[in-house]
């Protein structure tokens, strides 16, 4: 990454800290992500697995259903 952004302003001037709208912004360090416990983890998981079941059934029924109709030449 970089370690600074210039946004560019309307005038094209740029240096300044803040004229016209434009600015440079320094960039910090990213902050440190949170640590998520084990626990929401496994909660997460598996309420995302049972949607992911739930969406998978669901298109299989789909195609199950499907694949009785005839198809017309």
């Amino acid at each position: 990454r970089e370690a600074s952004f210039t946004a560019t302003d309307k005038g094209g001037s740029c240096g300044s800290r803040q004229q016209d709208g434009g600015r440079i912004l320094k960039s910090s360090p990213p902050p440190k992500p949170k640590a998520i416990s084990l626990d929401q983890t496994e909660v997460f998981a598996t309420v995302l697995f049972a949607e992911f079941l739930k969406e998978l059934s669901a298109i299989t029924q789909e195609h199950s259903i499907l694949s009785y109709i005839p198809v017309e030449e």
